[in-house]
């Protein structure tokens, strides 16, 4: 029997649900409280309607009815014919056959002070800490003044505090025989599920940052992948030279690299766009990167003429990020899950891409370079963005976005406490705020202004709030090294194609690795004034 199962943890009441290809249908829950799982009954009887299972009988409990559940799904087999659902019901099941549940209640607590990763073996169901840097001991309390903050990378923990409290809107189960094959159910591209081909086209909608109708969606491992799959597809095959890629300085560090590093013969990095001058039968791609990374600005595309097609990566593109000033509407859009919901490490980006030929060939270099993108991943980006839609549409329409400040001087939400870019907004308000008034103490150090604009979305004027902060050393040569000697790494400004005075560092890490580097400006400031 061939069949494929969608969880789908609905907010309110904690369901998964599994679809049959059959037309039969079963329904899994794990409830609010995670003390076991919920299941199905047969059309002419409910098992343990009150659902409750003690935990000294969970043993003995789990056998009989698993017993019980095999047989009243082989029965509904032979006695069913297969256009007659299955009548959903209730019964219960041990927690100890639910790892999440279980994991959630183990750690519900937060043994690791909120400085760690409590790490479990789910046959003891016994941990350990596994703490953050800059923090130490078995529960992780203990603070190293002396440690390095790792801000090289736009590592988005930033996001884990929202999701330790709303995660279950959004927990992903999945059984050991679903999603096997390397088919999805995509009508148009082999790999792509529909559920995230969905939920994507509904968040665009509620945000207002993207135009999807008459685009085509693409899924790739990343928005990494889907700009080799672009360079791909958009580069004649045919061309004696190779096609030039471009983008305006101080640009993405990886774009030179990812152009290069198969030195192919279809494409080639050729710098800086504001100095690129195309010939008139020249092909080239543009990178147009907005909000830019590093330097946070809102870009356009700059070169005109020859046979060009811009690529815009809107990565950033988001309320927390830039004021939503209208809907992108270009001709191929790049956009990840990393940067929108912080679950970096779920490798889930995707295109929005006009021209069909275009997407085709995308598709078909993903095909190629990784056989399609992995299911379990989609679905679970689904989750995760299905939850984050769900929190403003449930509310009727968008809300305002109010901050106020505590006595204790930190800035904390007003309204929308519960919904992900509200939240994700107020945190790096907070840290651009906090950390311009520490650089405006002194002159050793510099970031960009920027200009605040209407947002549609929050539907007021607000300012941006990048993902990076541009940093500029005012008296240092190289500004990596010196702040390195301070123990905070960054990534220079050489990268970017820009000189060695600027540093990018990130705005996304955790909380206290933040407070941790406003400290150490703060003490690179006094030490200027001191001298």
């Amino acid at each position: 029997m061939s069949s494929r199962m969608d969880s789908d943890c609905e907010e309110k009441q904690g369901t998964t649900n599994v679809d049959e290809r059959d037309v039969r249908t079963l329904r899994v829950t794990c409830n609010k409280s995670r003390k076991h799982l919920v299941a199905a009954s047969l059309p002419n009887g409910e098992f343990a309607p009150d659902g409750s299972v003690t935990p000294k009988s969970w043993i003995t409990t789990s056998f009989i009815l698993n017993g019980l559940f095999l047989m009243f799904v082989l029965l509904s087999y032979m006695k069913h014919d297969t256009a007659s659902p299955l009548k959903v019901a209730e019964i219960a099941i041990p927690a100890a056959i639910c790892p999440a549940s279980k994991l959630i209640e183990i750690t519900a607590n937060d043994p690791c002070s909120g400085h760690g990763v409590y790490e479990v073996d789910f046959e003891t169901e016994h941990g350990t800490c596994r703490c953050h840097s800059c923090f130490s001991g078995r529960d992780c309390s203990a603070t190293d003044d002396m440690c390095v903050i790792d801000l090289y990378q736009g590592d988005p923990t930033m996001y884990e505090n929202y999701w330790r409290e709303h995660g279950d809107s959004c927990t992903t189960t999945i059984l050991g025989w679903q999603r096997m094959s390397y088919y999805a159910n995509s009508k148009q591209f082999f790999f792509v599920q529909t559920e995230l081909d969905q939920v994507i086209r509904s968040l665009h909608d509620v945000i207002g940052n993207a135009v999807t109708e008459g685009r085509h969606i693409v899924i790739g491992v990343g928005s990494t992948q889907l700009f080799q799959a672009a360079l791909y597809a958009l580069s004649p095959p045919d061309r004696a030279t190779p096609t030039k890629v471009v983008s305006v300085a101080p640009f993405y560090s990886s774009y030179p690299t990812i152009t290069d590093y198969l030195k192919s013969s279809l494409y080639q990095w050729a710098g800086d766009a504001s100095v690129y001058r195309p010939q008139s039968d020249d092909s080239y791609i543009e990178l147009v990167t907005t909000p830019n990374n590093p330097t946070g600005e809102v870009r356009q595309s700059v070169v005109s003429g020859g046979a060009g097609f811009p690529v815009h990566d809107l990565a950033y593109y988001w309320p927390h990020h830039t004021p939503i000033t209208s809907p992108a509407d270009h001709d191929l859009m790049l956009f990840t899950v990393s940067k929108s919901t912080g679950h970096a490490g779920t490798r889930i980006g995707w295109a929005l891409v006009k021209d069909l030929k275009v997407a085709q060939k995308m598709a078909k270099f993903i095909e190629l370079n990784t056989i399609g993108v992995s299911k379990d991943a989609q679905i679970r980006a689904a989750h995760i963005l299905r939850a984050v839609t769900r929190q403003y549409r449930e509310l009727g329409g968008k809300i305002p976005y109010t901050l106020e400040k505590t006595r204790s001087g930190q800035i904390e939400e007003r309204i929308g406490a519960k919904q992900l870019f509200h939240f994700a907004a107020a945190e790096m308000s907070y840290r651009w705020q906090r950390l311009r008034s520490v650089l405006t103490k002194g002159t050793r150090f510099s970031v960009p202004e920027f200009q605040p604009a209407w947002c549609t979305f929050f539907g007021e004027i607000r300012s941006p709030a990048p993902a990076f902060a541009w940093l500029r050393c005012n008296e240092e040569a190289d500004c990596e090294r010196f702040l390195r000697h301070s123990g905070i790494l960054t990534r220079s400004g050489g990268y970017f194609g820009s000189n060695t005075s600027f540093v990018r560092l990130s705005m996304l890490d955790r909380r206290a690795s933040f407070e941790i580097l406003i400290d150490r400006l703060e003490k690179l400031q006094s030490a200027v004034d001191m001298s």
